[in-house]
């Protein structure tokens, strides 16, 4: 099966990361990540990657970069392939050293470009090896709470976005990004983000802005699209939907649908729809979320698709649920940005470390 393109195009920013294989330790000592944060300087000299931000553990890595050249793929081979050949080198050991082809995600969203810098960043303090992200030496909040870093890193992009072009920029303005912790649907959301879908459209901007009527629109949509993969770019995590859904079920208990003789509740449909079309999981994912055989999960789905289609009661309700639950992301934004483009997004790790 031919690979999935990378969506590398000249000015695309994209989401990458990387872990060893079998979780093995892939940065041993501090000599190893200066040389391959050498090799990310060497890649922006030559133009072919502006690094946004950076964390550096044990046993994986996350950057932001942005693309000026579409070459991001042919940048980041380059970097491992000579990080694990020093590495091989230095231990007198063959073999691969990362568990496989690096992950990349575009990002086409300014919400999730937010979370995602709140993400890299809270990595070493979640992981309880920095008691905050400005003091760990190998991340790049160390560097944007100060007025200085390396040359290499692209500041100018994030530092526009924290102060809109209203103020200069000051250290405070990242040290408001980082006092909001992650919570746990956004590295819910993250994590789907990371193991989903590769391309297309990403809707969360437009959703976070929007009200139900226009959630209902999308969730119809979305609704047309054909089972098999994952039918896009999750918007809400799990945990939020079915938090959201009980909530709504404790104040009407009694919602149903009249098929024929039969009184249908659809609560449970509008869980399993909801699962599968605004967190995209798959069919067996949304199956094992509930208990539920995934031929019963299909049948739920193709249910609640079909009620979006015609019910407007019920379009509407399930709008409400997902509305509500973006709102959640909305209030997440930056101290001083509640006014402006809302935030919403972490994976749990287990990083050794670093001695």
């Amino acid at each position: 099966m031919p690979r999935k393109s990378r969506e590398d195009e000249p000015g695309s920013i994209h989401h990458i990361f990387d872990r060893g294989l079998a979780k093995r330790t892939i940065f041993e000592n501090r000599a190893d990540v200066r040389y391959f944060l050498s090799r990310l300087a060497r890649e922006h000299r030559r133009g072919r990657l502006l690094t946004h931000s950076y964390v550096v553990l044990a046993n994986h890595f996350h950057l932001i970069v942005e693309s000026p050249l579409g070459e991001t793929s042919e940048a980041m081979r380059v970097i491992l392939n000579e990080y694990v050949r020093r590495f091989n080198r230095l231990r007198s050991r063959d073999g691969p050293l990362f568990r496989g082809r690096f992950g990349s995600r575009r990002i086409k969203s300014e919400s999730y470009w937010w979370t995602l810098l709140r993400y890299i960043d809270l990595h070493p303090e979640k992981a309880r090896i920095a008691a905050s992200a400005g003091v760990y030496p190998f991340g790049s909040a160390n560097h944007y709470l100060q007025r200085k870093g390396p040359r290499w890193l692209t500041r100018g992009r994030v530092e526009d976005l924290l102060t809109q072009g209203l103020c200069d920029y000051r250290p405070s303005c990242y040290e408001r990004l980082l006092q909001r912790p992650l919570a746990l649907a956004e590295r819910e959301l993250v994590r789907l983000r990371m193991s989903g879908a590769r391309n297309g459209e990403d809707p969360l901007d437009l959703l976070l802005s929007a009200g139900p009527s226009r959630v209902r629109e999308w969730m119809i949509d979305q609704a047309a699209m054909a089972d098999g993969t994952r039918p896009g770019l999750a918007v809400v995590a799990p945990s939020q939907v079915i938090a959201r859904i009980d909530a709504a079920r404790r104040i009407r208990p009694d919602w149903y649908v009249h098929s024929g003789r039969q009184r249908r509740d659809l609560w449970p449909l509008a869980l399993a729809g909801l699962l599968r079309d605004a967190c995209c999981l798959s069919l067996p994912e949304v199956a094992a979320r509930l208990g539920i055989a995934v031929s019963t999960a299909h049948a739920r789905v193709a249910v609640h698709r079909d009620l979006m289609n015609r019910s407007e009661e019920y379009g509407t309700g399930t709008a409400v649920i997902i509305a509500d639950s973006l709102a959640d992301f909305a209030a997440a934004a930056p101290v001083g940005r509640q006014e402006q483009t809302p935030v919403g997004f972490g994976e749990p790790s287990d990083p050794k470390e670093l001695p």
